[in-house]
């Protein structure tokens, strides 16, 4: 059965056998809002429907988690003890539903008592309807019990048109005002058409729902205002990865719970979308970041800290009992005693409440008690060509979990080894969860997994891979036609997400406000265009103001939000320090604008790049609609490595981009300048694989060009995607890549010990900014001995520092280095500060 998605539903009774059926199990079909006509189901239907909705996430039972609304109105469903007890247990496990309405349907007192056992335990319903029954003052005092020291998830209860009396109601006064114990998150009950509940305690119970509300508004934002106020965000990135044609897009709507589509376009850069999962394996899309405001202000998009606070305060109700907020007397002092209240009085003699400065959210508060123990997913879906290898790099950080995609009914061993490599480069701390998709298209799984588990062994345990317990091998199996295999890989994202310790950090409010700051003034609006962008010292301001008075802080906010997703702050050069870019999706967009496979991506007015090459004009044309400064894009791609000056021949302003080059090795002239060779060779510090790290080739190579156009006399570089025959000025050397490996080879002894310093410097500058590590934690050198032939000696190959010591020629020949001067130690590590300016 293909996977259908539906978000309102009307179902006949008749129906309710098929639909259950559905419903409950593999092949589900997700009904978000589910509502039958006004036509009773016999208790078999009522049945098949709780069993349905039990959600227990350690049973193998597998259930409905994503039936939010359940509307049976009219049936005589408290007609049936059995059947009723039946769906009120199942309210006891099931942590999907928000609101469920069982108007007319006969609920006595011991269905009004079954529901009030539900609601000790469920934690996620936050609107009851239980009006046109037959509920009693017995009944209500059971509801009003539980909701007085147990509950505190419930903010809306319909009780109207019941049998209740002053008696009934005065109980939800003591629930929300008692001295010991109260509920202080009830804001709306409704008893309207009781007709034995005098005037009188209507109000006070008005009034103590609204000092509730304004209670929260008034804890919220002493939360908000304190400078100290600490919490977890419970956010985390989720980064897809994997080769081109697996299937991540695919993998991201299954875990999104949205729609296959056979023919979708293969993505370009990097897509961004965003999740919420409410602990119950049911993964919401979110969409773009931001929420609704606490306060009424002008018109704002983003409020992270009201959000923030409220889930704050809402994880605390619920953990330490709601009795936790100023006293309750405190706000209703002026109100009447409980033996008062049985005389009618004019209703608006005790209303103490409208002068309240502040406008509360009703929808805020409703996300903080769904919201409190959620996680949010900031997923992070990269494309697989080879041409956008060098922009992930930018992207690829360690607070994350990584969802390394392969199709298993045709992949490859060597490119899921590359993957391994790019992850534990960038992310050796991070988890990682291999998914093989085209489960549909394998018939014989056997082979798969001998494979995977012999690769996986060699990167334990190094690299964090989370192991698929049920089927006991290390990697999870998905068919994304129908969403077989969904289910245990969000649970086991979530299980994995919740033990992370970034997850349980305690992270200042403060944070959260400089954040919506940020986003607030660099975000579009239909009104106004504005920099997505915004300076550092702008940032710092904005933390000022906010107690954020020292550098430091500064940087570890924007380091962990940068890890997060949530911005990109890179530190690779101090212009990309000086910059914070707050729209991610505007700058991978404009970026890949330029760098992206037109085999796959074809352009709407095709360019002509020639082997990389393209001048600014171009580059112009095709960044206008995005309104933005060419020279920033520029700057930012040449600081980040990604593009370099190219002042060769009588053409101005025109720039290489490595990701661009044509993938010939064009080595016409290599053999002869392989006299004296160099080798860099990834270490363990780097790589567990053997393989290079990818997008470190095209950077030296934008390292080396912006070099040789220091000197007028430098020939026209030739370069391919993995070979280089380069100048500087009269000096000519040859780069070339391998699986492993770089190669540096030459036939000028005088220039050797100069150019093996600069090329160290370089990789100095690479290592440092994107390997995180040294120069020689990151690579191994070996230097060939001069007039040997390499062949057919292998001991004529030393590591670097034997090759120092033994000072063999050419690389460490005194007359040599006199002859070229070559620079000191430290000028060698500083050299590549100077590279691009």
């Amino acid at each position: 059965m293909s996977t259908s998605f539906l978000s309102y539903n009307w179902v006949y009774p008749r129906e309710i056998d098929k639909l259950c059926e559905s419903v409950r199990f593999k092949d589900v079909v997700y009904y978000q809002y589910l509502q039958t006509f006004n036509l009773k189901l016999n208790p078999n239907d009522v049945l098949l429907l709780a069993a349905c909705l039990r959600s227990v996430s350690n049973s193998s039972e597998v259930g409905n988690t994503r039936c939010m609304q359940l509307v049976l109105g009219g049936h005589g469903l408290g007609l049936d003890r059995s059947s009723f007890k039946a769906l009120t247990d199942s309210l006891k496990v099931n942590k999907s539903l928000l609101r469920i309405v069982l108007s007319s349907n006969s609920v006595n007192d011991y269905g009004a008592d079954q529901i009030a056992g539900a609601l000790k335990t469920n934690t996620s319903l936050t609107s009851l309807v239980l009006s046109k029954n037959q509920i009693t003052d017995i009944g209500c005092s059971s509801l009003a019990e539980v909701l007085q020291v147990s509950n505190r998830t419930l903010l809306s209860l319909d009780l109207s048109q019941n049998r209740i009396s002053n008696s009934g109601a005065k109980e939800f006064i003591r629930c929300m005002q008692d001295d010991k114990t109260y509920n202080s998150v009830l804001t709306q009950i409704r008893f309207s058409g009781n007709e034995d509940i005098s005037e009188s305690v209507l109000i006070r119970i008005e009034n103590l729902l609204e000092a509730n509300s304004y209670r929260l508004q008034q804890d919220v934002l002493e939360l908000i205002q304190d400078k100290d106020t600490k919490g977890r965000w419970n956010r985390c990135k989720l980064m897809v990865v994997g080769n081109g044609r697996a299937g991540k897009t695919a993998t991201v709507r299954s875990l999104l719970g949205q729609k296959f589509i056979p023919e979708w376009n293969s993505t370009i850069g990097v897509n961004l979308s965003h999740s919420v999962t409410r602990q119950n394996g049911t993964w919401l899309n979110v969409g773009a970041v931001g929420t609704g405001s606490l306060i009424s202000t002008p018109k704002k998009s983003f409020d992270f800290t009201s959000s923030f606070a409220t889930n704050l305060y809402m994880r605390e109700q619920s953990t330490v009992g709601g009795n936790t907020s100023k006293s309750v007397s405190s706000l209703t002092q002026k109100l009447p005693v409980l033996d008062d209240l049985d005389a009618d009085e004019p209703k608006d003699k005790h209303k103490d409440f409208t002068d309240m400065i502040y406008s509360y959210n009703e929808q805020l508060l409703l996300d903080g008690v769904q919201g409190k123990d959620s996680l949010c997913f900031n997923i992070w879906d990269y494309a697989g060509q080879s041409v956008f290898y060098d922009l992930h790099h930018l992207f690829l950080t360690n607070l994350g979990i990584y969802l390394l995609v392969f199709n298993m009914s045709n992949f490859s061993t060597a490119n899921l080894q590359m993957w391994l490599d790019v992850i534990y480069t960038h992310a050796k701390d991070a988890p990682v969860m291999l998914i093989g998709t085209f489960l549909d298209e394998v018939d014989d799984l056997s082979k798969v997994q001998v494979d995977i588990r012999n690769l996986v062994s060699r990167y334990l345990p190094e690299l964090n891979v989370i192991q698929n317990g049920q089927d006991g091998i290390p990697f999870f199996t998905l068919n994304n036609v129908n969403g077989d295999g969904i289910d245990s890989i969000r649970k086991h994202i979530e299980e994995e997400a919740r033990s992370l310790d970034f997850i349980n950090k305690l992270v200042p409010l403060r944070w959260m406000k400089c954040l919506d700051e940020m986003m607030e003034s660099a975000y579009r609006t239909d009104d106004v265009d504005k920099d997505p962008w915004i300076p550092l010292v702008d940032v710092k301001s904005v933390g000022k103001s906010y107690g954020i008075l020292s550098s430091s802080e500064v940087e570890e906010m924007l380091s962990f939000l940068n890890e997060l997703g949530m911005i990109i702050y890179l530190t690779a050069s101090e212009m990309l320090k000086q910059l914070v870019i707050v729209d991610c999706q505007w700058l991978i967009d404009a970026i890949s604008l330029i760098i992206r496979d037109e085999k796959l991506h074809q352009r709407v007015n095709p360019i002509d790049v020639k082997n990389g090459i393209i001048d600014r004009d171009l580059l112009e044309n095709v960044w206008r609609e995005y309104r933005v400064d060419t020279d920033f894009l520029i700057d930012f791609m040449r600081q980040a490595l990604l593009l370099s000056e190219w002042k060769f021949g009588t053409a101005e302003k025109m720039y290489l981009i490595p990701s661009l080059l044509n993938e010939e090795n064009e080595q016409s002239s290599a053999s002869s300048k392989d006299k004296y060779v160099c080798d860099f060779v990834a270490s363990g510090a780097s790589t567990l694989g053997g393989n290079l790290p990818l997008g470190i080739f095209g950077r030296l190579v934008c390292l080396c060009v912006a070099y040789s156009n220091r000197y007028s006399d430098s020939m026209q570089p030739k370069i391919s995607r993995s070979w280089g025959e380069i100048w500087f000025g009269a000096d000519c050397f040859n780069l070339k890549r391998s699986q492993a490996k770089i190669s540096l080879s030459l036939i000028s002894s005088d220039f050797a010990p100069r150019c093996l310093a600069i090329i160290l410097s370089m990789l100095e500058k690479i290592s440092v900014d994107f390997l995180h590590g040294e120069v020689f934690s990151c690579w191994n050198v070996f230097l060939k001995e001069s007039d040997i032939d390499i062949h057919d000696r292998e001991d004529s190959i030393l590591d670097y520092e034997n090759a120092k010591k033994k000072k063999i020629s050419p690389w460490f020949d005194s007359q040599s280095n006199k002859n070229n001067s070559v620079e000191t130690d430290t000028d060698v590590v500083n050299m590549s500060n100077t590279f691009l300016n």
